[in-house]
């Protein structure tokens, strides 16, 4: 290991500081000065599309990030930062997330009674002895399917599901309640009535459209175990951040819509931010017209090939 390090050494100190000809690092930064030029020969004929204001990076998107980009600052005590909400970074299932979102209502109250039935969900399941930790995420992710199987229901059958409910006992071979949690045979008739309507409560604020539907109801579904609560505390407004400062679903119009946007642009409550922005991106980011662009390529070469750090010395 002793003799591997001095060798080690030995080639370091031979490589840098040896007194030797320079042609060779001449050849090399000529050729490298070369390859440069041809690169920047091949941009030239497309130089606005691959760098311009409306290039592969937009210069909006760039000057967005700038100016609102999260830059997040993990607690000292914890592992890892606790995001006040998770959201997913496929754009179109974030967008139908966001959308759930709005339609809530601005009051905590009613936030609450139409977030009940996620509560009830998580308690019956957790109340009941007999499943295992596998078995509960299996009926937590069916049991989130139900207000939407109770809707694609006509009136014939909801009336005999809802009858059947009132029933002390279920029956397992009811066609009636096909679509019946597992956890509803544990329940007094009156607790699986409001239940029932609990979900009507909670399909009220989800998006019209189906496949909207079913991205929220995935997001609820497949959220993590351990986070299920809080976020429960985040929409219904009794959320403080990292910070210990409120972060939750604004109920203030204004606030609560720049809140959302924001979610739906970066993925993170801005709250939870510790500052906004960038304060260092490259100089071509702020380059929006060839001669910008241009002047930028002349003060780079002339540092490649005529500054100081360039010169050859023996």
């Amino acid at each position: 290991m002793i003799t591997m390090m001095k060798q080690a050494g030995e080639s370091f100190g031979r490589f840098f500081f040896l007194p030797a000809p320079p042609t060779i690092l001449g050849f090399m930064r000529i050729m490298t000065g070369t390859i440069f030029l041809y690169t920047l020969f091949a941009y030239s004929y497309g130089l606005q599309e691959f760098m311009g204001p409306d290039g592969w990076y937009p210069h909006d998107m760039i000057n967005k990030m700038r100016r609102q980009e999260p830059q997040i600052l993990p607690p000292l005590e914890e592992q890892r930062f606790r995001s006040a909400i998770l959201l997913d970074q496929v754009p179109h299932r974030r967008e139908a997330v966001i959308e759930f979102l709005r339609r809530l209502k601005p009051s905590t109250e009613e936030r609450r009674r139409q977030l009940r039935f996620i509560d009830k969900t998580m308690v019956f399941i957790n109340n009941d002895p007999k499943l295992m930790p596998e078995q509960r995420e299996m009926y937590y992710q069916v049991g989130m399917r139900f207000p939407v199987a109770v809707a694609r229901m006509n009136a014939k059958q909801y009336d005999l599901f809802r009858q059947a409910l009132n029933n002390p006992v279920i029956k397992d071979d009811d066609p009636a309640l096909k679509q019946l949690p597992i956890f509803f045979s544990n329940l007094t008739p009156q607790e699986r009535v409001a239940y029932l309507e609990d979900a009507g409560e909670f399909l009220e604020a989800l998006p019209p459209d189906s496949t909207k539907q079913r991205f929220v109801l995935d997001w609820f579904s497949f959220y993590p175990v351990e986070e299920r609560r809080r976020l429960l505390f985040y929409l219904d407004g009794t959320l403080t951040n990292n910070y210990d400062l409120p972060s939750n679903l604004p109920t203030d119009p204004t606030l609560r819509e720049d809140v959302l946007q924001y979610l739906l642009e970066w993925g993170v409550d801005p709250r939870d931010a510790y500052v906004h922005g960038r304060g260092i991106f490259p100089p071509f980011s702020t380059c929006t017209t060839p001669p910008q662009s241009g002047g930028y390529i002349l003060v780079l070469l002339w540092w490649l090939f005529c500054s100081p750090w360039a010169c050859l010395h023996e």
